[in-house]
């Protein structure tokens, strides 16, 4: 089973402890689908409020309100993904030269 913990929804959000010991186990797996985009949504608006107020971004890197890149690279784990995917293609592409039964 799929729950889909969308944000104004008709249900109330749960965590996925919740959901398994409300569902007796059932659920499978937890959509939080526009959870990030929303959070986004809402940095940007402030970002672009700051931007047209002040003519800069200046004062939200200064109070550090804006994410660098190797933060974000770490939790997403950028440089694990890379690999896992440079090494799905080289498979792909010697499974493509080995020759055929």
């Amino acid at each position: 089973m799929l729950a889909n913990m969308t944000e104004f929804g008709k249900v109330d959000l749960l965590t996925p402890a919740e959901l398994d010991k409300a569902s007796h186990g059932q659920v499978d797996i937890v959509l939080n689908p526009l959870s990030v985009y929303r959070g986004q949504r809402q940095t940007a608006e402030k970002a672009y409020e700051e931007i047209r107020k002040t003519g800069s971004q200046r004062e939200m890197v200064a109070r550090g309100e804006l994410q660098e890149r190797d933060p974000f690279k770490k939790l997403i784990d950028y440089d694990g993904q890379v690999r896992a995917r440079a090494a799905e293609l080289k498979g792909q592409k010697q499974n493509t030269n080995s020759p055929k039964p």
